[in-house]
């Protein structure tokens, strides 16, 4: 299973977005796809700002409604384990959903656009 990052669903819904067709491209090839409860805040917050209100509603229709989309809920530790992950990367500038991502891409594949969320993941971050 893939968790998709806020970066892509954003880029995916905004055809103005300079990775849109890029976004297009690969989440058209994913089935079983895991979209975390914060990717989702991440994700409705920033494209009610960018792009609307309208928008951040037809994403989380999406995922709610989609069968090959599995929501991914925090759970009390969970969330701790975020929290570490955030206080190991705060050198490298990392919000606490990357830290999030970073943390989950020790059992999941992570998809994003965030380069520095993929230095991260392919240097890891003990």
């Amino acid at each position: 299973m893939t968790i998709v990052d806020s970066s892509v669903w954003i880029a995916w819904l905004d055809k103005d977005d300079s990775q849109h067709t890029m976004a297009e491209k690969l989440l058209e090839e994913l089935h079983d796809i895991v979209i975390p409860e914060y990717v989702i805040l991440e994700v409705c917050t920033v494209l009610s700002r960018k792009r609307g209100h309208t928008l951040a509603e037809r994403f989380l229709s999406m995922a709610l409604e989609n069968s090959d989309i599995t929501l991914l809920f925090s759970k009390e530790e969970f969330f701790y384990k975020t929290v570490d992950t955030f206080k190991k990367v705060c050198r490298r500038k990392l919000s606490f959903v990357d830290s999030m991502l970073a943390s989950l891409s020790q059992s999941h594949t992570i998809l994003t656009f965030d380069r520095a969320l993929q230095n991260i993941i392919r240097g890891g971050f003990a």
